[in-house]
């Protein structure tokens, strides 16, 4: 609304000018020309680590390798011919060891790109190592006919001259691939180099312009202060919403879409059973419906500027009964009872596809920190607090530390031990949703033994007309509309 000194007291737009408009052209030319020397500089880069990486260092490390497995043939084929029966016995095994592995490693290098120059002494490595397997085969067959005199001048006279020759060349390849790989170290080095000096320069010519851009547009910025102050602070905080929101959409479809994963890999178990069949594809439907929902929901959450939808209600027995039934699978995979111990028919004021987030976090963090314990349960219940709903999901766990109890629900803080994947967003939704619809919640503990995470919402009367209900599995009523909404297609 414009008040009556505004209207008395127009602000009279400023034009800083052509020379403004000028300096802010030329900022952004510079800043953009840093950003292409950086991302050339980076491109420049990430090809000559990707030479080194790729190439050079697989390369000396297999040729490495492959000389001293070419060592231990020829001296476990000298230790052959001077042992007794079980001391051959044991240097064959070796020498048999040794080849296969020099095979592996010479054939892992030879499948890498070459280096200008190197395919050609790896030609003569091939045919040198043809011949050095032709030897060895030799001597193997005269030590297995008794011919000693044979088998000892084939490895003096033939082996021994090959191994060397070899070794000889695998040891100029692997100079070859060092020459290379600190010639591509260097240039990474040169290209830093200038691309550093030439950002210092483009930044200094930066901090002028930016300078006289700034000293021009004082008096507009001067003019519009409060308008420009009150307007970043609304983009900050959209900003952040937006990112707080893609964290929670990220976070909490990553479950229903693993049950997807899960139905789907039962279902290629399961071929040729239709019952089995039908089963797991409406369970599948059912997780893909719920992510439909959950990102709906949270969508309509976020752009109503993070408050609760007025007049929604929810059937709270069905959507835990979902969410159970859904990340259920996963929990057994993992050896974790989930237990659906108590669920009063209550409505709740929150959407659907919330309230399944809400549950969903809560119970998935539950059974990720219990699968390492010996008793492995997940107790689920909802109960009738008056003018709330109380949903429990109690597991046997570690538990969590008396310092942690009221840190754990705060974004990227995660209770020992810690060794399972996650960012610390889960119970962090848990509390930002529940608390912008109204809610509380919580955690009781106990180290050692287990935790039990709560939340409360409050009731919303039951729709009228009344849904007409069905039974699910487990007892847990579910409306009409939503399972034809969750059956599947025919």
């Amino acid at each position: 609304m414009i008040t009556g000194e505004a209207r008395a007291h127009p602000l009279r737009r400023y034009v800083p000018g052509r020379p403004l408009a000028l300096a802010v052209v030329a900022v952004v030319a510079s800043f953009a020309s840093t950003l292409l020397l950086s991302h050339n500089a980076a491109r420049s880069i990430d090809a000559e680590v990707t030479a080194i990486v790729v190439n050079a260092a697989p390369s000396i490390r297999y040729l490495s390798h492959g000389r001293a497995d070419l060592r231990r043939q020829a001296t476990y084929a000298g230790l052959d011919l001077d042992g007794d029966a079980a001391s051959r016995e044991a240097s064959k095994v070796h020498m048999d060891e040794a080849r296969k592995s020099f095979v592996h490693n010479w054939t892992t290098y030879d499948s890498l790109a070459k280096f200008p120059g190197e395919e050609r002494m790896a030609t003569v490595a091939r045919e040198d190592i043809r011949s050095l397997f032709a030897v060895t085969d030799r001597f193997a067959a005269r030590i297995a006919t008794g011919d000693e005199a044979g088998a000892r001048s084939t490895w003096a006279r033939e082996m021994l001259p090959l191994v060397d020759q070899i070794d000889g060349i695998l040891d100029r390849l692997t100079d070859h691939n060092a020459d290379y790989a600190r010639a591509h170290a260097q240039e990474i080095a040169r290209v830093r180099r200038n691309a550093v000096t030439t950002a210092i320069a483009l930044g200094a010519v930066s901090v002028l312009l930016a300078a006289a851009a700034a000293f021009l547009a004082l008096e507009a910025l001067r003019r519009h202060a409060r308008v420009l102050a009150e307007r970043d602070l609304l983009v900050e905080a959209r900003a952040d919403e937006l990112e707080q929101f893609a964290s929670r959409v990220a976070h909490d479809i990553k479950s229903p879409l693993g049950a997807v994963g899960l139905a789907l890999q039962a279902s290629q178990r399961g071929l040729g059973d239709p019952e089995r069949q039908q089963g797991i594809t409406a369970r599948a439907l059912s997780s893909l419906q719920r992510v439909q929902q959950i990102v709906d929901n949270l969508l309509a959450f976020a752009m109503a500027g993070a408050r609760a939808e007025p007049g929604v209600a929810t059937l709270l027995c069905a959507v835990i009964s979902g969410v159970v039934d859904e990340l259920r699978p996963a929990a057994e995979e993992r050896g974790v009872t989930v237990v659906l111990r108590h669920v009063d028919r209550l409505w709740v004021a929150c959407a659907p596809g919330t309230l399944a987030s809400l549950v969903s976090n809560v119970l998935r963090n539950a059974i990720k920190f219990t699968a390492e314990s010996e008793l492995r349960r997940v107790e689920v219940r909802a109960l009738d607090r008056g003018a709330t709903a109380r949903v429990e999901v109690e597991d046997t766990g570690p538990g969590i530390p008396l310092h942690l109890r009221t840190l754990i629900f705060e974004p990227y803080v995660r209770a020992p031990p810690s060794r399972e994947p996650g960012i610390g967003l889960g119970l962090a939704t848990v509390k930002r949703l529940v608390e912008a619809h109204g809610g509380t919640v919580g955690v009781e503990s106990t180290v050692g033994k287990g935790s039990c995470f709560w939340f409360e919402l409050p009731k919303a009367s039951e729709p009228r007309p009344q849904p007409r209900v069905v039974e699910a599995e487990g007892g847990a009523g579910v409306p009409a509309a939503d399972a034809a909404a969750l059956a599947p297609p025919v």
